[in-house]
């Protein structure tokens, strides 16, 4: 039946072939192959830190410029516009976005160096890593390690074969993260640099680099590292606070003396929401890079423990995303991704429990910061795009759009069965394609190996009906 009872299809007007009804289902399918969990999951987060960025920035809002909804506002808008820009990204197939990577990377290069120009980027605390747009700033380190992993992502996918070789292969990927890595330390942004190098490494080895030559690689490149720390003397002083040789309550050990005091004083269900006392005015910037210190302390083990398990489901769901994937390229990218918001999440919580020394590294949807949220939206966008196009298997339920499938005789690289098919449909080696049980036979009846087929529904034991034939034979 048709639209309104008709029986034959309705079409729309100027779009012949179109259907009323083929149409409703397609929107339908658009909504229905989102990845809902993971969806979810990122709503709910940032859900959560919003929450949070307006209990641990109120009462500083309030003392230093009046308004105890100044930095929470901000957040919102950032958040609703994140939110459009992943459901946007959501919709853009990955293909196409890693096809533009290397114009994104090469983009990205430009703006890590404009932003070195006296004049051009804005300083703050000693660092110039910014852009002041007037009404907020933007960090171009975040689109760069977007980017990074975009390019990484396509370029692997294209030539992982080469990374057998250390010199052909492996190192012009290394000489263009060294490149990206020596921008940053002008800023300077020692903690980009650790997230951008962490990551392509993870790429690489992913791609199937040999472990062995980042031996060969990483002597030179420690050495390297410890010579630009001890070059600083800040970051001396931030090692020497790590190892207990600072602990000054009034100096370098300040933020993270009162950081482990605001954990400690959370106890088990913590001082409840909005109750911290280290917020106000001893831990500097709390709705900053130490927010879980201000969560911990007025939500407790329980509610810190609670946002950790959801911190530890997104990573699980972003790796399966990315073993599901239908061919290499959203696998890395899916890797990539994850691996990002893995490392972030990670490194700002062993800053904030003084397991690292200290380094400005923001907690995904947690803290305070335009950029920071907009870019880690939109990678989950591209995630979820990722998933939409993910093997039947890892969707039960959910039919694949045929526009948006993998190229013919295009398989799954990542190993979703052991003859490398998806769950649903797999069968034995040698058994019929059409959803055989067993060996041989069929569930609507095939005839066996070997036998001729039946003519009809009939009773079994009941001979095949004998039709007459030319030339007098008779045919079953």
């Amino acid at each position: 039946m048709g639209v309104l009872g008709c029986r034959h299809p309705v079409w729309t007007a100027g779009a012949p072939g179109i259907t009323v009804r083929g149409m409703a289902e397609k929107r339908t399918r658009k909504w229905k192959d989102l990845d809902f969990p993971l969806l979810t999951l990122v709503l709910v987060l940032l859900a959560i830190g919003l929450l949070m960025v307006f209990s641990a920035s109120s009462y500083y809002a309030m003392y230093r410029f009046g308004d105890k909804y100044m930095f929470v506002a901000k957040q919102a808008v950032f958040a609703l516009l994140g939110v459009f820009l992943m459901l946007v990204a959501s919709r853009i197939d990955y293909h196409f976005v890693g096809k533009i990577s290397p114009v994104l990377a090469i983009f990205g290069i430009l703006l890590l160096g404009v932003v070195l120009i006296p004049g051009v980027g804005w300083v703050s605390n000693d660092a110039r890593r910014w852009f002041n747009l007037g009404f907020t700033t933007v960090q171009p380190s975040e689109f760069m390690k977007i980017a990074l992993i975009l390019v990484l992502s396509f370029s692997l996918s294209q030539r992982h074969n080469k990374l057998k070789s250390l010199w052909s292969g492996l190192v012009p990927y290394l000489v263009m993260v060294g490149i990206i890595d020596a921008e940053l330390y002008f800023e300077p942004h020692m903690s980009a640099i650790v997230i951008i190098t962490l990551i392509s490494l993870i790429i690489l080895i992913a791609a199937g680099a040999k472990f062995w030559h980042f031996l060969l690689v990483s002597v030179p490149a420690v050495a390297i590292g410890a010579v630009l720390m001890v070059m600083e003397g800040y970051r001396m002083d931030r090692i020497m606070t790590f190892l207990g040789q600072n602990n000054d309550p009034t100096g370098d050990a300040y933020q993270i003396n009162n950081s482990l005091i605001a954990i400690g004083s959370g106890s088990l269900f913590g001082r409840g929401l909005g109750q911290s006392l280290q917020k106000n005015l001893y831990i500097p910037e709390p709705q900053s890079d130490f927010i879980f210190a201000v969560l911990a302390e007025e939500l407790g083990f329980i509610g810190a423990v609670t946002v950790l398990l959801l911190f530890v489901l997104l990573i699980i769901r972003g790796m399966r995303v990315s073993m599901n994937a239908p061919d290499m390229l959203g696998g890395l990218m899916g890797v990539g991704l994850t691996s990002l918001f893995a490392i972030e999440v990670m490194l700002n919580l062993a800053v904030v429990t003084k397991s690292i020394p200290t380094t400005g590294i923001p907690l995904p949807f947690f803290s305070s910061g335009g950029t920071s949220l907009l870019f880690m939206m939109v990678a989950m966008g591209i995630l979820l795009n990722i998933s939409r196009q993910t093997v039947p298997a890892f969707r039960p339920g959910v039919v694949p759009d045929p526009e948006r499938q993998p190229p013919a005789g295009q398989r799954p690289l990542w190993g979703t069965s052991k003859q490398g098919t998806s769950k649903q449909g797999t069968q034995k080696q040698g058994a019929p394609k059409q959803g055989t049980r067993e060996q041989g036979a069929s569930k609507q009846g095939t005839p066996k190996q070997g036998m001729p087929p039946k003519q009809g529904m009939q009773k079994q034991g009941t001979p095949p009906k004998q039709v007459p034939g030319p030339a007098g034979r008779t045919r079953r």
